[in-house]
């Protein structure tokens, strides 16, 4: 569960995304790390919003 509970803080897309936004050369560098960036931030926010969470050591809701 560590490794579930770390792919779930939105921290780390969006630094994704912040990063390649402003660090990219071209529009073709910046593409594919931004729709991941923004792809991660939705799949935390779809999982979210009807409650679920991150999760305890043994897999229950927190």
């Amino acid at each position: 569960m560590p490794l579930c509970n770390l792919l779930h803080r939105a921290a780390i897309p969006f630094a994704i995304t912040v990063d390649f936004s402003f660090l990219g050369d071209s529009p073709d560098d910046i593409a594919a790390p931004f729709t991941f960036g923004v792809s991660c931030l939705t799949a935390i926010a779809l999982s979210r919003a009807p409650g679920y969470g991150l999760r305890t050591p043994d897999g229950r809701l927190r």
